[in-house]
């Protein structure tokens, strides 16, 4: 009697144990109704509220209305952690964290009640869910990827708790056979009329099942000399040959088939056993394939998927090459023909791909076959480079699964360059939550970042990453990617400069990378920014600056970041002096652009400031310059019109803005008359006679209101006016003041020099002391803090006086700034074209206005025989040297020798050298042949 009960428990598994999950037991879980009383059915009550998805009103419920019987709240408990798990609207770290808690409620059920009847169920449902739910990610990245060290640590977890748990489950099972085996009939049928007995097979049966994947995990998460793991492999095989019914019978009589010989194939081929994990995995995919129900063959997809990468591992290790990579061919192509492919699944494949790859390079190596393994290697990158470029927005995921494979302290000597691509990100990601977090954020379990969990470190560790890239070395199109990121950890260490300078290339070099106009932008934003540092070097700056808008409108004209910022590339292009260029970029600023109506004013300002730039530099024609003047008259016009337009639905803001530029445009109406040809500074003053009432509030262009007004007073001859201008425009323009000073000095004096030589015309007096009063103005400028003028420059510019101070008659005062300006102690050195060589002459010129020949004498000699005949001072130097000979009454026939001897030089008629003194040397030379005997 006792074998005929002990047979018929011990019979074939039932169809109804599937795998995994336990599903009799699990539903028994559920549906286990708490024993109490109460005025409403209490477990209908919460079953109710669990099946619509009111987790948290059962939660709340539970609080407030606990059952009385423990084992029933833990249940309930247990149900709303598990609707939470299965509810995907919570992050994955929600859902993970309620599985956890639902399994340690479970855990605690077990404990309290060992001995209840439907122990060895729970346990079966607890070891599914550690291995399928809470290991299953872990188990994925190893079986498909090849997993990381903490994908090995949670399996090691997940796979000893389970086997402990299964084996535990078999023993009391054991034990309860025993003891049934011991009843007498009656109680035996008692019990089996109890359903325990279906119950106990049951569970037996799952754990018989189940313990088999558990022991392979088990060994899965183990190092391959680890001799427990050869162990585990060896009994899943003896397990499997117990039960050769797992492989043999077919999937449609025990839906358990495809995934036995799926586990047996993995088994093997971990063995080494490769012939026979081939045979079984091949049969895998085939008993899937087989499957009639179209909703259980998706259900049994990572069966295939699995069975196919496994199978290529097992090809590649026989030696197989080509057959491993057909088999992955064959199935990506197979699964895009049916639609079935998802970038998951692509992946997948793309790794197993790229592993084959790898394999062929080690491969390689062995044989000093360089080539071939270079090849591979290149060939192993590019399987995910494709991926990530025929799959926009999934390179992130792509160096995500890389990162957590070979962890942020891998050594980067043994990366390839995608690897190292992604390294970086990782990086930079974690650092990013470190800082979102406020350094509150752990690094991923496992080992630790290297140099320490902080931004910084990972940042630097960037660097040293990018560093060990090599210029060239990257995959192309990893290129921008890699140069992106060095300039993303550059900026966030605080190396805005250099950082910018990435960002400018990344956005100029691969217009086509997908972060080239984010990089164009971060270029712009840092350059703008670091343009308000006291402390920069402003010129390098604002030529960056100008780089990195200039990248923007003309690599990335068409997004509307490019379109926005054109205006501002503009106006630094204008800030610089590029009016040509300034004026075309204000032309393409957009009707509806914020800055529209200040393009057109700029614009007609930028092209009055070339112009008259281009006419002071010579060679233009007059043609020319009318058609430019008229072009910028037709766009004043045209601005004046669209801004009283504007002004009267604008708000009192904008009237005031609005206001300045009407400012500005008479203002630049003003300056263009002042263009050769057009020439009319009259009707300049005219524009801007009542600019001070007209525009009260207009603060920027009164400078310039003013310099315009000093030079068309100027040309009008009406001197002692525009003298009596400087000091307001000084103060006016503290500092655009020396510039517009210097142009106004420079012609008058050259004017000046040439008639006190050739003799001085009608007026001359009167505009010598205005060119005395400018000298004067632009030192008292030089000494103020905002010129920005160094010693040398303040040096230049009282020499300038000094020589201002000749022109007006004024020796004896200019004596004395020239030997503050190291005069005499240049006369013992070697004078140069610079300040010595002006310094000299102009002391020698002081004592040559005051008739003092002899002491002057040596001085111009100095300068005349030291300087070469290019410049124009040893010109003037020879002349006065002559002159000196001749009032001091030297044999007239050597001042005609030296005079006769110059005239063969080539300088000597030439305009920008000695050329303005040769009336004067012909006047000389006529003088001595009279008095010559």
């Amino acid at each position: 009697m006792q074998e005929e009960r002990g047979s018929g428990r011990r019979g074939l598994l039932r169809v109804a144990c599937m795998a995994f999950v336990g599903a009799l037991a699990a539903a028994t879980l559920a549906q286990e109704r708490p024993a109490e009383e109460d005025r409403f059915d209490a477990a209908a009550f919460h079953n109710a509220l669990r099946v619509r998805g009111l987790t948290e009103l059962l939660e709340l419920h539970l609080k407030e209305f606990p059952p009385r019987n423990e084992e029933s709240l833990i249940l309930l408990q247990r149900q709303v952690q598990l609707s939470r798990y299965a509810d995907e609207t919570l992050s994955e770290a929600q859902r993970m964290a309620a599985l956890a808690e639902a399994n340690r409620l479970l855990e605690q059920l077990i404990r309290m009640r060992d001995t209840d009847p439907r122990r060895h169920e729970w346990r079966c449902v607890l070891a599914g869910s550690l291995l399928n739910e809470e290991a299953a990610p872990a188990i994925a990245r190893i079986v498909l990827l090849g997993g990381n060290a903490d994908d090995r640590r949670v399996l090691a977890d997940r796979a000893g708790r389970a086997v402990a748990l299964l084996e535990k489950v078999l023993a009391d099972v054991e034990s309860e056979y025993a003891r049934l085996d011991a009843m007498n009939l009656r109680d035996y049928e008692r019990v089996e009329e109890s359903g325990y007995i279906d119950r106990l097979e049951t569970a037996e049966q799952q754990a018989r099942y189940v313990i088999i994947w558990a022991h392979f995990y088990d060994a899965l998460h183990r190092p391959p000399r680890d001799p427990v793991r050869h162990e585990r492999l060896e009994s899943v095989l003896d397990r499997l040959e117990e039960d050769a019914w797992l492989l043999e019978k077919p999937h449609d009589q025990t839906h358990l088939q495809a995934q036995t010989l799926l586990l047996a194939g993995m088994t093997e081929r971990l063995l080494g056993l490769d012939g026979d994990a081939d045979r079984h995995l091949e049969a895998a995919v085939s008993a899937v394939e087989k499957v009639a129900d179209a909703d259980e063959r998706r259900s049994l997809a990572w069966v295939k998927l699995r069975a196919v990468v496994e199978r290529s591992r097992a090809l590649q290790h026989a030696g197989r090459q080509v057959a491993a990579a057909e088999v992955l061919r064959d199935f990506e192509h197979e699964a895009a023909a049916a639609g079935a492919e998802t970038f998951g699944l692509r992946l997948v494949v793309a790794m197993a791909q790229r592993a084959l790859h790898k394999a062929a390079a080690a491969a390689a190596r062995s044989s000093n076959d360089a080539a071939r393994a270079a090849a591979e290697e290149a060939a192993a990158t590019a399987e995910l480079v494709q991926l990530a470029e025929g799959h926009a927005g999934h390179k992130d995921e792509i160096y995500g699964t890389l990162y957590d494979l070979i962890g942020a302290g891998a050594d980067v000597a043994a990366l390839d360059d995608i690897e190292k691509a992604a390294l970086m990100a990782g990086l930079l990601r974690d650092a990013r939550r470190m800082e979102e977090s406020g350094g509150a954020w752990p690094p991923p379990e496992g080992p630790p970042h290297p140099g320490g969990a902080t931004p910084e470190a990972l940042r630097r560790r960037v660097l040293d990453v990018g560093a060990s890239i090599g210029a060239g070395a990257a995959h192309a199109s990893l290129e921008p990617e890699i140069a992106f990121n060095l300039a993303v950890a550059r900026q966030h260490l605080g190396d805005s400069v250099e950082a910018a300078r990435r960002f400018l290339r990344v956005g100029h070099d691969y217009p086509r990378f997908s972060e080239a106009l984010r990089a164009s932008l971060l270029a712009v934003q840092l350059t703008y920014q670091l343009r308000a540092d006291p402390g920069a070097d402003r010129e390098a700056i604002n030529a960056l600056y100008r780089d990195a808008l200039g990248a923007l409108v003309s690599r990335h004209g068409a997004a509307p970041e490019a379109r926005y910022w054109r205006f501002f590339y503009a106006l630094a292009l204008e800030d610089a002096g590029r009016f040509a260029d300034a004026a075309a970029q204000y032309l393409l600023v957009e009707p509806l652009h914020e800055h529209a109506l200040e393009a057109m004013c700029f614009r007609a300002r930028s092209l009055s400031a070339g112009l008259l730039e281009a006419t002071a530099q010579g060679g233009m024609d007059a043609v020319t310059i009318r058609r430019g003047a008229t072009e910028i008259f037709d766009l004043l016009r045209d601005f004046n019109a669209r801004a009283a337009e504007l002004k009267a639905t604008a708000a009192p803001d904008r009237v005031q803005e609005i206001d300045d530029l009407l400012a500005e445009a008479t203002l630049v109406q003003a300056r263009a008359q002042l263009l050769p040809t057009i020439g009319n500074p009259q009707r300049a003053l005219d524009a801007l006679a009542d600019f001070e009432k007209t525009w009260p509030h207009a603060t920027r262009p009164m400078g310039a209101v003013l310099a315009t007004r000093l030079t068309a007073l100027q040309r009008l001859g009406r001197l002692d006016e525009a003298a009596a201008l400087l000091p307001g425009y000084v103060a006016a323009d503290p500092t655009g003041a020396g510039a517009t000073l210097q142009a106004l000095y420079a012609p008058l004096a050259a004017a000046l020099e040439d008639e006190s030589v050739t003799g001085k015309t009608e007026g001359a007096q009167q505009r010598a002391e205005l060119a005395r009063r400018l000298a004067e103005h632009l030192c008292t400028w030089a000494d103020r803090p905002e010129s920005r003028v160094d010693a040398a420059g303040r040096r230049a510019l009282k020499l300038q006086l000094a020589e201002a101070l000749l022109l007006s008659g004024d020796p004896a005062q200019a004596r004395r700034l020239f030997e503050e300006c190291g005069a005499r102690e240049a006369l013992s050195g070697q004078a140069g074209e610079g300040g010595d060589a002006r310094a000299i002459m102009g002391l020698a010129e002081s004592y040559f206005q005051t008739a003092e020949h002899e002491t002057a004498l040596p001085m111009f000699n100095k300068v005349a025989t030291t300087l070469s005949p290019q410049y124009p001072l040893r010109w003037k130097a020879l002349l006065r040297d002559l002159q000196c000979r001749d009032a001091l009454g030297h044999d007239p026939a050597d001042i005609v020798k030296v005079i006769r001897n110059q005239q063969v030089n080539r300088y000597y008629a030439d305009p920008a050298a000695g050329g303005r003194y040769t009336a004067a040397f012909d006047n000389l030379l006529k003088a001595a042949q009279r008095r010559a005997p």
